[in-house]
């Protein structure tokens, strides 16, 4: 009895620390073992009738009957019996935070539900109500619970996505591939797998590309930016060479290109960059 009479308790907040009071009431807060003591003080608090169930969690309790026939009898003497049982042990129930939920399967809706009555008050019928951080609703969807909106702050989000191996990063560039240029670039890559390096430094790679002229500040003008699916205009197109040894020529593209221009360019480019190379 040490535990629950005589018990000094008081209040700190920050530096200072408010009288301290004896207690011979309720059980300390934040205790484990006051859990243990509320569930053996509430634990013949049960139900009466077999059709109905009593859950409780903490100081949280929930009468659940299952009425058939339109027959209320049992579910509202047990209501009674809970009211009365709480007297006795000197417990007060608070009506105005009690609510009443009615989960109707009938495809055929019956009469309406008269309001049960604590004290001679009514109690507040609802279509859902929040029960140990779920939100019930009377058709019992997930509507209501997945639709109500938590605030939660930025860094708590990236606490927990970090916990989970998820960090935020900079998403790669690369260019465009579609499954046939990948397809071909994988073939390439397996037939010249095991090529030695003499190949390799007897090789000419050519690539074309677009610049734009700009000044220093506009960088992200809708001008000066080449979108990632199709390239957009006020830009220059160049065609340039390299091989293992270095660069080799730069041909600027001032027209259209197609067919005839690109084996123009290759005419006049190719085969002076192999020769400017010494390529075999």
């Amino acid at each position: 009895m040490d535990f629950l009479t005589n018990r000094p308790q008081h209040v700190r907040s920050g530096r200072i620390c408010f009288t301290t009071i004896t207690l011979n009431t309720g059980v300390p807060q934040g205790c484990v073992l006051s859990l243990f003591l509320y569930s053996l003080f509430t634990h013949d608090c049960r139900p009466v009738y077999g059709s109905n169930c009593i859950i409780k969690f903490a100081d949280d309790t929930t009468v659940i009957g299952l009425i058939s026939d339109n027959d209320e009898t049992a579910y509202s003497s047990e209501v009674q019996h809970l009211v009365a049982w709480c007297a006795d042990n000197n417990l007060l129930l608070n009506t105005s935070k009690s609510k009443e939920l009615i989960v109707d399967f009938r495809r055929e809706k019956g009469r309406t539900h008269d309001p049960i009555h604590i004290n001679r008050m009514a109690v507040e019928h609802v279509s859902n109500f929040k029960f140990l951080g779920t939100h019930i609703s009377e058709d019992l969807s997930w509507t209501t619970n997945t639709s109500i909106k938590v605030s939660v702050h930025d860094s708590t989000i990236r606490k927990r996505l970090g916990k989970n191996g998820l960090h935020g990063r900079v998403p790669r560039q690369k260019p465009l591939l579609s499954k046939k240029n990948i397809k071909a670039r994988l073939s390439f890559a397996r037939k010249h797998l095991d090529d030695p390096q003499d190949f390799w430094e007897n090789t000419l790679w050519t690539v074309q590309t677009h610049y734009v002229w700009r000044k220093s500040n506009p960088t992200f003008q809708k001008k000066n930016i080449i979108p990632t699916v199709k390239y957009g205009g006020g830009s220059v197109m160049v065609w340039g060479c390299f091989a293992a040894s270095g660069p080799g020529r730069l041909a600027v593209i001032n027209e259209t290109m197609n067919s005839a221009v690109y084996q123009k360019i290759l005419k006049e480019n190719v085969r002076p960059s192999v020769c400017d190379f010494k390529l075999k």
